[in-house]
Parts: C-alpha cells; structure tokens; sequence
C-alpha cells in the first residue's frame, strides 16, 4: 500500500484518501493499548503471540521509516492543502504514526516542525476560526465538515503534545498565543438554559448548537492539560502562556465555574476546567 501510495505521488486525491484509509485502519491492528486490553479481557496472550505482535510493530515502523521521505511529503502536503476529506485523512495517518513511532517519534516531529507543516495546522486553526464562528454559530449552514477537520487537527495536536519534546515544538509555533486570539471559545454564555424553551420542554436548536461548541471546546481544554501535564506545572513559560489563555477567555472560564451542571455533557465541561484551572492555581 505505501508502494502505491508514494507513486501516486500528486496524481490521484480520491484514491490516496482511500489508501490512507486502508493503511490506518491496518495499523490500528497495533495498537498497543487495544492489544493489552483484549488480551486482559480474553484468556491470556502466549509469549508467542506477544513475540509475533511485537515483531509486526517493528516491521511496521521499519517499513514506514525506511519510506519517511516520501511519505511526509505527501502525507504532509495533503494534510495542509488538500480537499477536506483527503486533509482528515492525511491528518489521521500522520497522527497514528507518530502514536505508534516507537524509536522514531522526535524524528517525526522533527520533520513536520522543520519543514514548516506543524506552523501551518497552527496557523490554520487561527484561520479556522472566523469560518466555524460564521458557518456553525451565526450563518445556520451547519457546516459539519469544518468541525470533524478541526476535530483531527486538535487530535493530531494532542498526540504531539503528550511528548514532552513535541510540546515545546508546539509552544515554539506560538500554538497558545493563536489559542488566546480564537473568538469561537467565548460563545458558551449563548447556550445556558437550552435545556428549556418558553413551553418548559428542551430547546433542541439551543442544544443542537451547544454540543458543536462542546466539539470545538473540549478538545482544546485536553490539548492545554495534555501540555501543562508533559512539560510540567513547574515550568514557568509554559504556565504563564496558559495562564494568558484563561486570561484572554476569563468571561468563559467565569461563567463555566458559576454555571451549575444539569447534564453530563456539563460534568465533563466543570471537570475539564477546573483540571485546567487547578494546575494554575500555585501560579501568580
């Protein structure tokens, strides 16, 4: 599949997104954590079966990186300029094999930040901005597809931030500086009381536009947490940046911590922010 994928090279966008496709869908066979918890919860894997999956990751990472040229100039180029569904799709490829990296992880890294594609997804997400403000919050088109492709982008985000190494490549690119100038986080205020319309039922548009907010926001709060937890709370640049966040947003965050939960979706919303918040909390 990679074979046909790198000769496809800028030929074919609506067959590439079906080789990404393929090709994620085959590595998530590997991955780790899916492997442990259904040897737990089946009968107990053999040290053979062990040794045989450990030797296909390996020859999946050997395999991919033996190609890392090509593949992270097309993977990367379709991730930043490429249709919608053929971006997401390159985004997920690159996000799986960085999660899956062993040993090559910061040479990844090293490559989309060198070659400029970490810049451009942060900078994309700036330019998002106004367009998921108009098309999903002010305009009714209901755009559902800015939000899946920002979606993958905040997942690709996140899993470069669980390195720690990968975390200061973010803050390098000015990640939380673009995160404290985005308009969109200050909406929250718009959709308390959806659970009630004037006949006492629930106001199902009022609720419709308060889980698309939840899509965009709780992700950006796991982003910022995974961060602050990889590079430390006792770092003091990248706490004072995330402070700068909450301060920039602070009518949000306010108005999150005096609201009083009436749903999980509420829960998950409180229990995200005050995670954030009380890693803040030593900070002046």
């Amino acid at each position: 599949m990679l074979i046909f994928l790198l000769k496809l090279a800028l030929t074919n966008y609506k067959v590439r997104t079906y080789i990404y496709g393929a090709i994620i869908n085959y590595l998530m066979i590997f991955d780790r954590d899916a492997y442990q918890y259904a040897s737990q919860d089946g009968e107990s894997s053999s040290v053979d079966d062990n040794s045989i999956f450990l030797q296909a990751i390996y020859e999946n990472n050997d395999t991919i990186n033996r190609n890392y040229t090509g593949l992270m100039k097309i993977i990367c180029s379709d991730s930043s300029d490429g249709h919608n569904i053929t971006a997401m799709m390159g985004l997920s490829l690159l996000n799986k094999i960085i999660q899956l990296a062993d040993g090559h992880q910061q040479k990844w890294l090293n490559g989309i930040s060198d070659n400029g594609y970490i810049k451009c997804i942060i900078n994309s997400i700036a330019k998002t901005d106004n367009q998921l403000l108009e098309e999903c919050f002010v305009s009714g088109i209901s755009n559902e597809k800015i939000i899946y492709i920002f979606e993958t982008k905040i997942s690709l985000l996140i899993t470069i931030a669980n390195d720690s190494y990968g975390a200061k490549l973010l803050l390098k690119n000015q990640l939380l500086d673009v995160l404290s100038s985005c308009s969109i986080f200050d909406l929250r205020s718009r959709f308390d009381g959806y659970s009630e319309n004037n006949g006492g039922g629930i106001n199902m548009n009022r609720l419709l536009l308060a889980n698309k907010y939840y899509q965009i926001f709780f992700p950006i709060l796991k982003l910022v947490i995974t961060l602050l937890n990889a590079i430390g709370t006792d770092n003091s640049q990248v706490k004072s940046q995330v402070a700068q966040f909450v301060y920039c947003h602070a009518e949000t965050f306010s108005h999150l911590l005096r609201s009083k939960p009436f749903d999980l979706s509420m829960l998950e919303e409180t229990r995200l922010v005050t995670s954030l918040l009380s890693k803040l909390a030593p900070y002046d």
